[in-house]
């Protein structure tokens, strides 16, 4: 019990400390994490940088899994996924989807029937408002973002015989359940489907909701997306026109699903993927729909899936190893994550084929609070683009598809480049993947001319340990190097190293016996440059 109170108030501190931030990027994490373990998702995630997490399936608030019958409660998955010491929310569902385990979905679990007619009704309110608030109120110090249920457009999602229409009434019922237990809740409306039809399939069952009066009873709008990059801003403006249509309030738009997978021969991806083909598809589906008024991304999924046809859409392909695309999306949370505002400078041919389209110039500018931009640039059909850039003396390029991958997927390569600016302007020729174009400040040029060209510092495992942990780094270029750990309160505790070192990958234990449980934060530093990571000893 004492360890469970220390990681509530860790998982509490921890949200504080990023409350003052805009995150927009997520990941959806595997649908295997009763078989993988949250223990071990949770440094992968945090590696990543990523900010949110949806879709945890066996570890998620699915009714089934937390309530299997009348007051007999089971939080150890659900806990396993809600709490975490690293800042990273939680986006949750509350009631179960997808028919992973069962066909029971929306319905009180110990009276579940398969029939015709089976389904979630008002006489089931009772036992559906306690189990609705006793999760809101368990998880609200973590999380204030709630997804009802995923995907009730489709019939296979959903009790059978249960309609449409009917569940306009269950959202209408359980958002205000949702908002007695936590005020500051977000209610995230029932993720749309993949638009594989639009505008026919999700967006025909969104306006049978809307028409039966359920825009009042949600704050975001969700939807999934798998088709060709070029598709995404003809759905979005299907789902706006049903939004018009039916005189619904403006709401956040979040696109909860949305990648493609690295094997072109599934049925559901286009048929441009590859491997590198979805490490660029990780920043032109982002810059598209940002730049379109999208608020928050969440690719699908971390960890690939072991059957067809979800083979190879993660991050992670099936046995956990890194793939290109987790290292572009961990470039794309590095720069772009905290952006205030997004526009499109051009787009190029944008249609609803999922076969032909994307021809152009694509260039989308990011914005950021403390007055600095960034912008990617592509051209599928190879176009030049000039950018105008009077502030800047010169730039950094970057290619967003790593140019190379170790074997054992533990190190990528990013080809970047610094260029003058001429007058003000510079032209880029472009190709189909990707490009990051920032300034460089005379500050940022006097580092670059310092730095290693590539510094790693690895996230400790395990995490949270007691009383030992390791700790991982890869340096460049030979270096004075020191390993230092910190307490909450900024006092140095340890050195770990303090010595030259070559350059090479190095592994090093921590022993934390002789110090009191708490958040620590292990820094290295190597010539100019340091990083900091944050580690939790728990006894």
């Amino acid at each position: 019990m004492k360890k469970l109170i220390f990681v509530l108030l860790i998982s509490v501190f921890a949200i504080s400390s990023y409350s003052q931030k805009v995150h927009h990027l997520g990941v959806n994490v595997p649908w295997r994490s009763q078989e993988i373990g949250m223990k071990i998702i949770f440094p992968i995630l945090d590696e990543l940088g990523v900010k949110f997490y949806r879709h945890m399936m066996y570890a998620d608030a699915g009714w089934i899994h937390i309530e299997p019958q009348d007051n007999e409660w089971h939080f150890e998955y659900s806990d396993s996924a809600a709490f975490n010491p690293y800042g990273i929310t939680p986006l949750l569902t509350l009631y179960h989807c997808c028919n992973a385990s069962d066909s029971i979905g929306i319905q009180v679990p110990w009276r579940a029937c398969f029939n015709n007619g089976c389904g979630w009704y008002l006489s089931d309110s009772t036992d559906s408002k306690d189990y609705v608030q006793t999760v809101v109120n368990r998880y609200k110090n973590v999380t204030k973002y709630w997804e009802i249920s995923n995907e009730l457009d489709g019939s296979q999602h959903r009790p059978e015989g249960l309609p449409s229409n009917f569940i306009a009434t269950f959202l209408k019922v359980n958002y205000p359940w949702i908002k007695a237990a936590d005020p500051e809740a977000k209610i995230i409306q029932p993720s749309l489907s993949g638009t594989y039809s639009m505008p026919i399939g999700a967006y025909s069952w969104l306006k049978i909701i809307l028409l039966n009066g359920a825009g009042d009873y949600f704050d975001i709008l969700g939807y999934h997306d798998y088709n060709s990059w070029w598709t995404l801003p003809a759905h979005v403006d299907s789902i706006k026109k049903a939004m018009r249509e039916f005189n619904c309030p403006e709401k956040p738009f979040w696109i909860t699903e949305c990648s493609i997978s690295s094997d072109s021969t599934t049925n559901i991806t286009p048929r441009y993927s590859s491997i590198d083909e979805q490490a660029a598809d990780v920043w032109r589906r982002s810059a598209v729909l940002f730049a379109y008024g999208v608020t928050k991304f969440f690719w699908h999924p971390l960890w690939s899936g072991p059957r067809r046809p979800w083979i190879d859409f993660g991050l992670l392909d099936k046995n956990g190893k890194k793939k290109k695309s987790f290292y572009s999306y961990q470039l794309l949370i590095q720069e772009v994550d905290t952006f205030k505002t997004a526009e499109a400078l051009s787009f190029g041919e944008v249609t609803n084929d999922n076969e032909n389209g994307g021809n152009g110039i694509w260039a989308v500018k990011y914005n950021f609070s403390d007055g600095n931009s960034k912008w990617v640039l592509w051209s599928p059909d190879n176009q030049s683009y000039t950018l105008s850039l009077p502030q800047y003396a010169q730039v950094e390029v970057t290619q967003t598809v790593p140019v190379s991958i170790s074997a054992d997927g533990e190190q990528a390569t990013f080809r970047r480049d610094t260029l003058q600016v001429v007058n003000g302007k510079l032209t880029f020729q472009l190709n189909e993947f990707p490009i990051l174009v920032k300034g460089l400040s005379s500050t940022d040029i006097r580092e670059n001319l310092s730095l290693p060209q590539m510094f790693k510092l690895c996230q400790n495992y395990p995490n949270p340990f007691n009383p030992a942990t390791n700790i991982n780094f890869t340096i460049a270029a030979n270096s004075n190097v020191r390993l230092s750990v910190f307490n909450l309160l900024g006092q140095k505790v340890a050195t770990i190293v303090d010595k030259p070192l070559t350059a090479g990958k190095y592994h090093v234990t921590f022993n934390g016996s002789g110090l009191p449980s708490g958040i620590y934060y292990y820094k290295l530093q190597a010539g100019n440059f340091s990083e900091t990571k944050e580690m939790i000893l728990l006894k």
